[in-house]
């Protein structure tokens, strides 16, 4: 996860913005205190995702399986093995989300590679992370507007494949 989250830190950055680190703290400190809105159950996998802005002051709003995101953090989800969409908007420069694996050692995660964007602007994946840009906002040439994305990504019970 922190090499997912910091590389989207990285593309963020050449891309321009003042990041902060906080998302990293969180995530090496085992994702803050938010929890999952779903009960732990059998068959389920806590996957750790991260949101990150481009630019202090930018907004989002996600959702992922019945449930909806907003803040700047780190988040654990309770999924079963499958494929998800997680949908949303973000107002500003861009926005990155990282995906970890499994936070239970040895239970899966997210599966390396799978991480696709379906929509949205100017959009960059790697193997456990999408990043989403608005250039005119980025570049101050343009103002902030509301940019809708959608990302799909698969969950799997195979620690070998997941996402470090």
């Amino acid at each position: 996860m922190m090499t997912s989250v910091r590389k989207a830190i990285r593309k963020i950055g050449r891309h321009g913005g003042g990041l902060t680190i906080g998302l990293l703290v969180l995530m090496a400190n085992g994702c803050g205190s938010k929890s999952p809105t779903s009960p732990s159950g059998a068959g389920t996998i806590s996957v750790a995702i991260g949101f990150q802005p481009a630019t202090q002051g930018d907004t989002y709003t996600a959702s992922l399986n019945g449930q909806t995101f907003s803040a700047y953090s780190a988040f654990l989800v309770q999924l079963s093995p499958g494929t998800y969409k997680l949908t949303g908007s973000f107002v500003g420069s861009g926005i990155a989300i990282g995906f970890g694996g499994g936070v239970t050692t040895g239970k899966g995660g997210v599966r390396s590679g799978s991480v696709r964007s379906l929509s949205g602007s100017e959009p960059e994946t790697d193997q456990c992370a999408a990043y989403y840009f608005y250039s005119p906002a980025l570049l101050g040439t343009g103002p902030k507007v509301k940019q809708d994305f959608q990302l799909q990504f698969d969950v799997t019970s195979d620690a070998g494949s997941a996402c470090p």
